[in-house]
């Protein structure tokens, strides 16, 4: 009975009355903070230290302000305790408030708030702010909702173009669902059908073309018509990028001579040309060679390395020696893409070309020594870690007095080693004691406190696809190292180790928060503007950025100091993504460095819809601590889980021409 007046109310949801006349905009529907404000800085202070019991009572403050406050700390901190405490707030007088709660429950994505969200919803329009109420509300089910709660939003078609807040809600929470692994055809078929109305906002197709574009198992088959047409008629880039991908997953025949010209078109949009080129991967077998063949010479970097990971990644066995003949006429200087190509060629060349493999791991052998550059270096192991004739050379090296960076790489080279599709094959009868020959030095590693390799050892034992964790006999030791770990500095390690040891178990890790040690000194934020700007000057040019103090003040705040201290000079870029994220501020330069406190994850209603944001990189929930990224462009899945502090405002040229290793000279405060 109580499922059945659910679903009934649910129908009345998706059948509300259209809107009439146009709500306030967002931006009337918050509230600032002001951080001069006794209470609002103790909220502040309870969300950093995640004490629900203490947040409770501001959520019957006579200020609406507060109360909104108090319920968006929640959003942070993500305890499913307080959802009892939260859900009369979505009844508040307040329209804002019932906002900042319906987000708060979405963001701590249980399956508790779904009816008391459906409650909510607003079946007519005479409230104010009720489109980005309902918009809200749509999204948190998308994040806690079951199937059946898809299927009933997918649905809705009673919505016009210009409920652009509610339908904007819609398409999101059909993404949220999918990041859920939760799909229905009804939801892909109302998201094509955003694709292919012109009236509908560019915001809302980028949803929609996103949730195609990293969609897992769609089946886009029939759409290919539609699709087609929706990427024809398309004038974002930002929409067109995720739709080529949709273009591919068709599986169409004539895919591959839709997608081969815009691969060629040096006037595209580089980041469509990736995706365009990502996209071949869904195709049944296509001329694509002679193609990819030439883009991994482009003059993009981030074009000739994702061309040249597609050989490694989707190249043929009988095909090696062309990728490594490929690779000898490439420039060196191109190296991102040159080393690919030979770990694609020591990929596929069958193990038992013995001479082939013997002269190809010499020719990279001598390469690595005589190259100073660290990320470099750091590719070159990784292309060594293809061939299974080194694993000796990489476990002396992982044990070496080589730099941590080195070190880290030849740990994750025997990861890639030990996930060889022909390892049993070519060890046979050697093979189970190949696999604990690696084991024990991996383990060797995760015991030793000191070693700075334990977060990378600890994540390839712990990777299925590496079959190793088996060969480890008990976890005892480990959990007397996990206990002996110094936090918050060790951070990594600590989650990495937990990880493995729960692996050996069977069992899951629950996310593992570190307990607070970095608070918000308010005198000096007081100090920072809220318009603060920086400038971070790297070796191929300046990135002017704008932080948002009133968003994430905690993180703000720390990158001032960080700034002031001089800490980012030097530091390198140490990991670009073609078409994701350029990220640096690592202490050591191959993610694995942190400092000695972490920043609380901040995470309210702002969005990974666009190129140019500054977001903090972590671990797990409030693992934040200096390292930082830059997005290519836009990246939804990352919404509501990575604290966003900021955004480009000029230089975005720069951003996509940045390279790994290249270095962040100086970043300095703008007044």
């Amino acid at each position: 009975m109580r499922k059945l007046l659910f679903l009934f109310l649910l129908g009345l949801m998706i059948s509300c009355v259209p809107a009439k006349k146009e709500p306030p905009s967002p931006e009337a529907l918050t509230f600032k903070p002001n951080f001069a404000e006794t209470k609002h800085q103790i909220i502040f202070n309870w969300q950093d230290k995640s004490s629900s019991d203490s947040l409770y009572q501001y959520l019957q403050d006579e200020s609406e302000q507060i109360r909104y406050l108090g319920a968006l700390a929640f959003g942070s901190n993500r305890d499913s305790s307080a959802i009892p405490k939260l859900i009369p707030l979505l009844a508040d007088s307040s329209v804002a408030v019932r906002i900042a709660t319906a987000y708060a429950l979405g963001q701590i994505g249980k399956i508790d708030a779904e009816k008391p969200l459906t409650d909510a919803f607003l079946h007519h329009d005479s409230v104010p702010g009720f489109q980005l109420l309902n918009g809200t509300i749509l999204e948190a089910l998308g994040k806690c909702g079951s199937s059946q709660t898809l299927k009933l939003i997918s649905e809705t078609s009673t919505y016009v173009p210009s409920d652009t807040l509610i339908l904007l809600g819609q398409a999101r929470g059909i993404l949220q669902f999918m990041l859920r692994n939760i799909t229905h055809p009804q939801g892909t078929a109302a998201m094509i059908s955003f694709l292919n109305n012109p009236s509908i906002d560019t915001s809302i197709q980028t949803i929609a073309a996103y949730y195609l574009h990293r969609g897992k198992n769609l089946n886009l088959e029939a759409q290919w018509p539609s699709l087609l047409t929706a990427f024809k008629n398309q004038k974002s880039d930002n929409v067109r990028m995720f739709l080529v991908t949709a273009l591919g997953k068709t599986k169409n025949e004539k895919a591959f001579s839709e997608l081969k010209p815009i691969i060629q078109d040096e006037a595209e949009d580089y980041r469509v040309r990736v995706n365009a080129i990502k996209a071949l991967q869904y195709l049944e077998y296509i001329p694509a060679e002679p193609l990819i063949a030439m883009m991994i010479q482009n003059q993009n970097h981030h074009i000739a390395l994702t061309a040249a990971e597609y050989f490694l990644q989707f190249g043929q066995a009988e095909r090696g020696s062309y990728y490594e003949e490929l690779a000898y006429k490439m420039k060196a200087d191109a190296w991102e893409a040159y080393y690919t190509m030979f770990a694609a060629a020591q990929r596929h060349i069958p193990t038992f070309y013995k001479e082939p493999k013997e002269a190809l791991t010499a020719f990279l052998k001598s390469k690595l020594e005589k190259e100073s550059n660290l990320v470099i270096k750091r590719k070159i192991i990784l292309a060594l870690g293809y061939d299974m004739n080194n694993m000796v050379f990489l476990k002396d090296l992982m044990l070496s007095s080589e730099p941590v960076p080195v070190r880290s790489a030849a740990v994750e080279a025997m990861g890639i080693l030990s996930a060889h599709p022909e390892f049993n094959a070519y060890f046979k009868t050697f093979a189970i004691d190949s696999r604990n020959f690696i084991s024990k030095y991996l383990l060797q590693l995760c015991n030793n406190p000191s070693s700075q390799l334990i977060a990378a050892a600890a994540s390839v034992l712990s990777n299925p696809e590496n079959n190793l964790k088996i060969y480890i006999n008990d976890s005892l030791d480990l959990n007397l190292v996990l206990d002996s770990l110094k936090l918050p500095a060790q951070i990594e390690d600590h989650v990495e180790l937990s990880n493995l040891i729960h692996s050996i178990k069977g069992t899951t890790a629950s996310p593992f928060r570190p307990q607070f040690n970095h608070p918000i000194e308010w005198v000096a934020l007081q100090q920072v503007p809220d318009t603060s700007r920086a400038t971070i000057k790297t070796s191929r040019g300046d990135i002017s950025v704008e932080l948002y103090k009133n968003i994430a003040p905690g993180t703000v705040l720390s990158f001032h100091q960080l700034i002031e201290q001089g800490f980012y000079k030097g530091k390198i870029f140490h990991r670009v993504v073609p078409n994701f994220v350029i990220q640096g501020g690592c202490t050591r330069g191959d993610g694995f460095g942190s400092l000695d406190f972490t920043l609380r994850s901040e995470l309210p209603p702002i969005y990974y819809e666009s190129e140019g944001l500054l977001g903090m990189a972590s671990a797990g929930a409030d693992t934040e601590s200096q390292q930082f990224f830059i997005t290519h462009s836009p990246t939804p899945h990352l919404t509501g889980k990575y604290t966003i502090f900021g955004k480009v405002t000029q230089g975005m040229n720069i951003v996509h021409q940045i390279r790994a290793g290249d270095i962040i000279q100086d970043i300095v405060l703008v007044q």
